[in-house]
Order: C-alpha cells, then structure tokens, then sequence
C-alpha cells in the first residue's frame, strides 16, 4: 500500500494548496526584535500553520520551547501548530495539546495544536 509522507512543511502545504489555491509557503516577516518565517500562511482567514516534525535528536522540552516561541512571535489572528510526531517523542498528546491552545478572547491569537503519528492512505 503507498503512503502519503509527511516530513515537512512542503508535504502539509502540498496538502493544503489543492483547498486553499492562495495558501503562501514560507512566508517571511518582521516581528520587531528578529525576523519570523511562517511556514504557510491563509491570507484569507488571518491563518498561519506551523509545521513541525519530531526527530530521533529532539528533546520534548526543545519542542515545546520552539512552539512557545512561534506562538508568543507569530502574527495572526488563528495558528495552527500542526505537530507530525514520528518518532513519538510526545508522552501525553492530549495534554500537550490542551496546553498549546488558546482562545481568542484570552490571547492574542486562537491557538490550535494538532499531533498526528501517521497517516496511512
């Protein structure tokens, strides 16, 4: 059976592009202190989707570092933090994505998290 890759950000975007035909890659931005790449933005909806992929060489503490930084720096009205976690390096995946989620009202953006293992087509 053939399956669908995920290992980056161009493997989500290769997904997204045939709904959303205006989704941008790697779209660069000042944030003030540094410049921020966003891995696909929806200019349309105020979205922005970053994309991470767990490694045998990554700490759980390294990820949620990098995506505290992404979700503190990222300009936009919704992000999604779409996490493919291969090597399973997260232990409680329900609680990782309830502690990376956010409500408007609350923050400054609406924070989604999404973890997937593997998708098999």
């Amino acid at each position: 059976m053939d399956k669908t890759k995920i290992e980056n950000e161009h493997d989500v975007y290769s997904l997204i592009r045939p709904i959303f035909p205006d989704a941008r890659l790697e779209v660069g931005d000042d944030a003030g202190y540094a410049s921020v790449r966003y891995d696909i933005v929806l200019d349309e909806y105020g979205m922005v989707i970053e994309v991470k992929c767990t490694r045998e060489n990554m700490t759980e503490r390294k990820l949620r570092e990098e995506l505290g930084s992404d979700s503190f720096h990222y300009e936009a009205d919704h992000l999604f933090l779409f996490i493919f976690d291969k090597v399973k390096l997260i232990k409680n995946p329900d609680a990782f994505e309830k502690a990376f989620r956010r409500e408007k009202h609350g923050f400054d953006k609406e924070l989604e998290t999404i973890i997937i293992r593997e998708i098999t087509f």
